[in-house]
């Protein structure tokens, strides 16, 4: 699980260049209207779509990728995604 607190932009860094090996998903945001950018700078990741996470299926990132959510209720919801 990545901690999101009060952040509004998450940075991740994965050693490993296959997405569904580096599954993870979020805390829940603070508070209503909340929003999180998240992007990779090394390596591949998974969020799921599951729990307080409400996107479009799992999202499998890549370096340059982009998902853009917003905290509202309990979920966190999909605003847009980049799959660069």
């Amino acid at each position: 699980m990545v901690t999101v607190g009060n952040f509004s932009n998450i940075k991740l860094n994965s050693n490993n260049a296959t997405s569904a090996n580096r599954t993870f998903t979020l805390s829940n945001g603070l508070v209503d209207g909340q929003m999180l950018v998240i992007y990779p700078v090394a390596g591949a990741a998974q969020l799921l779509d599951a729990g307080n996470v409400n996107i479009a299926g799992n999202f499998n990132f890549g370096v340059e990728d982009v998902l853009h959510l917003v905290w509202i209720g309990n979920k966190w919801l999909q605003v847009s995604r980049s799959n660069n």
